[in-house]
C-alpha cells in the first residue's frame, strides 16, 4: 500500500507527463496549436521525442511498486531538473516551459526531504558506496565533457571525434561541466558517497545523454555516456555483486591439526620447530628460580598460516584444556601469542588451491618456570 508521500511523487510524475505530452498529442491528432504557448517547442515529435520518452519512462518506473524507491524518486527529480536546465539553456524553450520540469524536480525533492515514506530504506539509501563505483565514473564523465574543449585549447585543432566538436566552445560545454562537476565533487566526499547521490548523478548524466541524442550534431556523443550512466545507476547492485563474487571466489581454508603424537614426519618436524620457538621465548622471558611460582599445565591450540603468522580469523589461539588456574591460563594464551611469528612451511599437495593452516596443539607446563611477571603478562591478554 502506498504512503501519502509515495502517492504525491506518483501524482507529480504523471502530471508532468500529461503536461509535456499534450502539445505533441494535440498537434498530431487535431492539427491545432496548444493553448499553452510556452510549450510550443514540445509539439515537434522529431526534436522532443527523446525528452518526452524520458519523462514517460520515469512515470512508468515509479508506477511499479518494486521500483518506487527513494533512490529512483531522487533520480527522477535530478533528471527533471537537469533536463529543464538543458532545455532552457540550449534548446531555447521558454522559461515557462522549462519551469514545468524544474517545478516537478523540486517538488519530488521536497517530498523526499520532508517525508517519512521511506524510513525502511534510509539505512540502504545512505549506506556508504565505494569510490570506484561512484566517484570515478562521475569524474570520467567530466573528463569526456571537458576533453573537446581542452583539445581545441591546447592544440588549436578540431577535436578528432566530429560528434563532440560542439563541446569545443567553452560556452556550450560550461553548463554541462557544471552539472557533472557538481556531482563529481559531491561524490568525492565519503560522507556524501551514497546510493542516492550516485542515483542522482546517474539521472543527470542520463538527461545529458538524452539531450545529446535529440541533437543530430551530438547524437553519437550521447552513446559514449551510456556505459558511465549504467555504472552510476547500478552502483548499488554492482557493489553487492562484487562482494558476493569476492566471497564466492575467496580461497578456502584447510586446517591440518597437529597433535604432539603425530606420526607424519613432516608435521612432526614442524611441531618440533614451533615447540622450540615457544620454549625459547619462555626461557628468555621467564628464567627459573624466581620467588613466585605457578604450578600446572595448560593445553592451547595455535593456528599458523603458511608464512608463520598466527591465523587470527575464527577463534585464533584457543585454550583447549584449562590448568585450573585462571591466571595461569591467561599467561599460557599470552605466551603462545607472543612467541610468534613461527617458522613458515610449504603447504601439502593435498591442500590444492586452498590456504593451509596448521593447528598446533601444545602443552605449556609451568612446574618450574613461572615468575612474578606472569601476573603482568596475563593482564596484557
Amino acid at each position: 500500500m502506498m504512503t501519502p508521500k509515495q502517492k504525491q511523487a506518483l501524482f507529480i510524475v504523471w502530471a508532468l507527463t500529461l503536461l509535456v505530452w499534450l502539445p505533441l498529442t494535440r498537434h498530431y491528432f487535431f492539427g491545432t496549436t496548444y493553448f499553452f504557448s510556452s510549450a510550443y517547442g514540445l509539439r515537434d515529435s522529431w526534436s522532443s521525442a527523446y525528452y518526452l520518452l524520458l519523462v514517460l519512462a520515469w512515470s512508468v518506473i515509479l508506477s511499479i511498486p518494486k521500483f518506487r524507491t527513494e533512490k529512483n524518486i531522487f533520480g527522477a527529480a535530478c533528471s527533471f531538473l537537469t533536463l529543464g536546465l538543458l532545455l532552457q539553456t540550449y534548446a531555447g524553450l521558454s522559461p515557462e516551459g522549462s519551469f514545468l520540469l524544474l517545478l516537478a524536480g523540486f517538488a519530488l525533492l521536497f517530498g523526499l526531504v520532508n517525508g517519512k515514506a521511506f524510513v525502511s530504506e534510509q539505512a540502504t539509501s545512505k549506506a556508504p558506496l565505494q569510490m570506484r563505483y561512484s566517484t570515478l565514473p562521475a569524474w570520467v564523465s567530466v573528463i569526456f565533457l571537458a576533453t573537446p574543449w581542452l583539445w581545441k585549447f591546447l592544440s588549436g585543432q578540431d577535436f578528432f571525434h566530429h560528434s563532440m566538436r560542439g563541446l569545443q566552445d567553452i560556452v556550450v560545454a560550461a553548463p554541462l561541466l557544471g552539472i557533472m562537476g557538481y556531482w563529481a565533487v559531491l561524490l568525492s566526499f565519503p560522507a556524501k558517497r551514497t546510493f542516492n547521490t550516485s542515483s542522482g548523478a546517474a539521472a543527470s548524466l542520463l538527461a545529458i545523454a538524452v539531450f545529446f541524442q535529440a541533437d543530430p550534431e551530438f547524437f553519437y556523443a550521447g552513446l559514449l555516456f551510456l556505459p558511465v550512466w549504467q555504472v552510476l545507476m547500478n552502483a548499488e547492485s554492482i557493489q553487492k555483486d562484487n562482494k558476493l563474487r569476492t566471497a564466492f571466489f575467496a580461497r578456502k581454508v584447510k586446517k591440518i591439526y597437529v597433535p604432539p603424537t603425530t606420526i607424519d614426519s613432516e608435521l612432526a618436524s614442524y611441531y618440533q620447530a614451533v615447540s622450540q620457538k615457544i620454549d625459547s621465548y619462555v626461557a628468555s622471558n621467564f628464567p627459573s628460580g624466581q620467588d613466585k611460582k605457578l604450578q600446572g599445565q595448560a593445553y592451547v591450540s595455535i593456528p599458523i598460516k603458511e608464512d608463520g603468522a598466527i591465523y587470527v580469523k575464527g577463534e585464533g589461539i584457543k585454550l583447549e584444556t584449562s590448568s585450573g588456574n585462571h591466571e595461569l591460563d591467561l599467561a599460557a594464551l599470552s605466551i603462545a601469542r607472543r612467541s610468534g611469528p613461527f617458522p613458515g612451511f610449504s603447504k601439502s599437495k593435498s591442500t590444492g588451491r586452498a590456504t593451509e593452516v596448521r593447528v598446533i596443539f601444545y602443552r605449556l607446563g609451568f612446574e618450574d618456570k613461572l615468575l612474578p611477571q606472569e601476573a603482568q603478562l596475563a593482564s596484557c591478554v
